[in-house]
Formats: C-alpha cells, structure tokens, sequence
C-alpha cells in the first residue's frame, strides 16, 4: 500500500506516542522484582505529592479487650494480598561510638520486645531498622527505640516506659540478643516482616489497628506497614544520622562507658537542661529560688537546680518541702546548669559534681541533708556527702 509523506508522518508520530504512552503504563505498574507488580509502586508514582509529608505516627494505645477477645478480632483480619518484599539490607556506617550505642540499644529491645525468642527477636531488629531509614521515624537506631518514652504514654517501645528495664535478665539471653542485633547492623534480613514498621501482640488491639495492613505474624506478634507508598521499601531509602544517644538505662544490661568521657556523657551533654516544673502542693515560695528540673514523683526522686545565693542550710528545708508525705523521696541537687543531669536515673559519674542530697525513709526512720563539705562546711561529718 502506498502511504503519503504527510501520512507516513502522521503514522511515525502515532508509533511514536504509542511507544511513549506505553512506557508510561510500564513507569507506573512498576516493577519492584522481576515478575512482580506493585500496587503500592503504582500509588507511589500517582501521587507524588502525597510523600511530602510522611504520616503521623500514632501513639500506641489499647483498646479495653479481654484477651480471648483480642486474639479472635485479631485472628479475623486477613493478610494484605499483594507480594510480601523483604527489606533491602542495612549497614551501619557510623562511628565506632555510634555504633556501640546503636547495638547496645537494639539488643535490648529485641530482648525485651521478644523476650528470648531468636525469630521473634529478629523480627523486631528488623522493625526497628525499617523505622529507622522511614521518614515518619527518627534517624537514629536509639531515636528509634525510645522515642517518646520520655512521656509515660508515648513510648512506641512499651519496655521503655512500662517499668520493664528493671527485670534482671541473664547474661546468656543478652549475649544472644547481641548477636541478633550485630548481625541486623551488618546486613541480616529478617525477610519474613518485609516492610513491617508497626506490630503488636495477639492478645491486644491498638487503635491504629484500622489504619494499617494485616502484613505478617511471627509467633504471637502481628505485623503491619502503611498502606500505599508508604508502605513499599522504596521509601526505606533514609540514612542514620550521627550521635546515637543510648538512654542511661542500658548501662545495667550492656558494656557501655559510663564516665564524663563515654558516649552516654556526651548524649547527656547534648540534650537541652530541663525546664523548670512545678510540684503539686509544693508551693514555689517554699523552694527558696532552687528550680526543680526533673522529677519522677512515682519513685519519688526529684533533681533541683540549687541557688548558691541562699544559705546552704535552707537545700535541707527544700528536700524536706519537695518530699511531702512520701514515704521513700530522694532530692539531688546541683548549684550548676550544665551540670543539671538531663534525663533519671543519675548515674554514678553525675554524682561527683552533686553538691547536696536529701533522703527520707520513714521505713528507717530517716529525714537527712547531705552536702559537698568541701563547698558547704557542716558541723558534723555525717552530714557530708563523703567523709
């Protein structure tokens, strides 16, 4: 058949915008794995804008479910149906430091997320990694871990605000759970979570429950991603940031310098003086212009910023103020802002710069002052922080 020049120009044109019209058809299904369409891939590049702004990540609060409850409604929801993608591998570049800190603070989430439970473990290493490079999450592996534990109902890890750090646990399962941990930060790919960066036991139902996918169940853990692309490991792409801060916590569970010099002094150091707080029924006349900075009025111990402009007898009469009726209260004090500990408990090396103490035990009968004698001269030695 013969074709004109202005219609074999037309017929070029239209192969042309068909091979074009094709590649983006292609561009869009995407194809994560060879073989493999991804409709999260798909959502991804349909709605570039919508990766702007990562998702809140909600809170971790439970529904009031009896446990048989929680396991069925738990049980009822089915998997998500498309492809369950590994994880891309993670290797942690930072410095030796860093890297000591970012162990230390995956081993003991792994262990007390799992307990020791070697797959369970490395399924919440591998949670905690794709949360670290998530944009919604902090870029640290101890950002990751203990955010929002500074709140007692923010913790995204419930050990770190439920009291949990205070079981002992045995050298055997913490050197287990140090391999585990190792090993996620050289590489390991813990495949069967994939993409997961929420999870929850069996027996209850948080409320971000409904806002995500059913992905994976690892024993009696159930794991979920973001729906969409936020959910696809293509958005698992950000980098660890320097200056992993381990909570003063781990101190107890792993072989961390402790001392003015150690990493944990200089992530304390790093950390802006807390503000001034107010103490129910504790009057701010009564603390003679010392500022209380931190406090835990469950355990009943407070860190105050003393006034070296007031007689050091008057620290005494603050301590006894702050403790009210409290059958055990300790009250630290320190006549220096940066010397002020930034977050409980106090560790050993803080003390050395503390310039008074008050304790009561009304279970010993004791209601004492402690000063640095060395600063503040008392009349008897009992009175001193060291003889």
């Amino acid at each position: 058949m013969t074709v004109s020049d202005k219609d074999g120009q037309a017929t070029v044109i239209a192969v042309i915008v068909a091979m074009l019209a094709v590649g983006v058809v292609l561009a869009l299904i995407g194809m994560d794995e060879p073989g493999q369409r991804q409709p999260q891939a798909v959502a991804a590049r349909h709605h570039p804008a919508a990766l702007l702004t990562p998702p809140e990540v909600p809170p971790t609060i439970l529904a009031e479910e009896a446990p048989d409850l929680a396991r069925a409604s738990n049980a009822a929801i089915p998997l998500a149906p498309d492809a369950l993608l590994p994880a891309n591998p993670f290797h942690y570049a930072g410095t030796s430091q860093d890297r000591a800190a970012a162990e230390a603070c995956l081993a003991v989430a792994v262990l007390f997320e799992a307990g020791d439970d070697p797959p369970g473990e490395r399924a919440v290493a591998q949670v905690v990694l794709n949360r670290a490079r998530h944009p919604a999450f902090p870029k640290t592996v101890c950002g990751v871990v203990f955010q929002g534990s500074e709140r007692r109902t923010g913790c995204q890890f419930t050990f770190t605000c439920d009291g949990s750090l205070a079981r002992v646990q045995s050298a055997a399962a913490l050197g287990r759970a140090r391999t585990i941990a190792r090993d996620a930060l050289d590489g390991a790919v813990y495949r069967p979570v994939g993409t997961a960066t929420h999870y929850h036991t069996d027996w209850v139902v948080p409320y971000w429950r409904s806002s995500l996918e059913k992905i994976a169940i690892v024993h009696t853990q159930i794991f979920y991603r973001w729906p969409g692309a936020w959910g696809t490991r293509a958005v698992l792409n950000g980098h660890i940031q320097p200056g992993e801060r381990p909570d003063t916590r781990l101190a107890r569970f792993v072989d961390l310098k402790t001392g003015p010099d150690s990493p944990m002094a200089e992530a304390q150091a790093a950390l802006p003086v807390p503000p001034g707080l107010t103490v129910a029924n504790v009057p701010p006349a009564s603390l003679n212009g010392n500022i209380v900075r931190l406090k835990d009025e469950d355990a009943g111990q407070f860190v105050v910023e003393l006034n070296p402009a007031t007689p050091p007898a008057s620290y005494a009469v603050t301590g006894f103020n702050l403790c009210g009726e409290k059958l055990e209260c300790m009250v630290f004090g320190w006549t220096s802002a940066s010397q002020i500990p930034r977050s409980l408990p106090v560790l050993p090396w803080m003390m050395k710069s503390l310039a008074f103490v008050y304790r009561r035990s009304r279970a010993l009968g004791l209601s004492q002052g402690y000063w640095d004698c060395q600063r503040f001269p008392r009349p008897l030695p009992a009175q001193c922080l060291t003889p």
